[in-house]
């Protein structure tokens, strides 16, 4: 029988309400509500990951149909025909064990941060000043890609080179140069709010 090392496993800590890291960074327990948007956050990255992947065995398996079509028409002159099938089999067999076996541990790499976060439970606070804000009517999703809307405007300030996108209230009260305490998760990255 064997037994599970539950302390290889990562464990709840008992939350640290506030603990200050140093001048500029501090620690705090995560709320129900932050945990939620960590949530969200990993499952769109599990969404995103699935959608490219799709679109990459889409492709691959064309590709990799086409290579083995032509691989296949030169291996058959030396190969008796009754193995053909069984070394075919075998052949997409292994491909497919290996295309699911890279696939889930790059999956479980990338869920990796946000289920150390949970696990936690802690979030870091980052004092910081803002450097510019600007409007655009080009949206820039999560993923990266930048939309260009017809609708209207979208509000940015930019704090240590990064964009992140604000209210229209909230546009019109900041100014350049003011602080800001920046809630982020801290091995995911994911931003939990902006106090300004």
């Amino acid at each position: 029988m064997r037994f599970l090392h539950t302390d290889l496993l990562p464990q709840p800590q008992e939350p640290i309400f506030i603990e200050k890291l140093d001048d500029s960074m501090t620690r705090a327990a995560l709320s129900p509500d932050e945990c939620d948007q960590v949530r969200k956050a990993r499952r769109r990255r599990i969404w995103g990951f699935v959608g490219w992947f799709f679109l990459f065995l889409f492709v691959g398996f064309f590709l990799w149909g086409m290579v083995a079509a032509l691989v296949g028409m030169a291996v058959m002159k030396f190969i008796p025909e009754e193995y053909l099938i069984t070394i075919s089999q075998f052949a997409i067999v292994i491909v497919l064990g290996l295309v699911l076996w890279a696939t889930v541990n790059r999956l479980l790499a990338r869920l990796r941060p946000f289920n150390r976060d949970l696990a936690e439970g802690q979030k870091e606070i980052k004092r910081m000043r803002i450097s510019d804000k600007f409007a655009s009517n080009v949206q820039v999703t999560s993923s990266g890609w930048r939309v260009t809307s017809r609708r209207g405007q979208y509000y940015y300030v930019v704090i240590n080179d990064r964009n992140y996108g604000i209210d229209y209230e909230i546009y019109q009260k900041i100014s350049k140069t003011q602080p800001v305490a920046i809630h982020f998760a801290p091995r995911s990255k994911v931003v939990l709010k902006i106090e300004f």
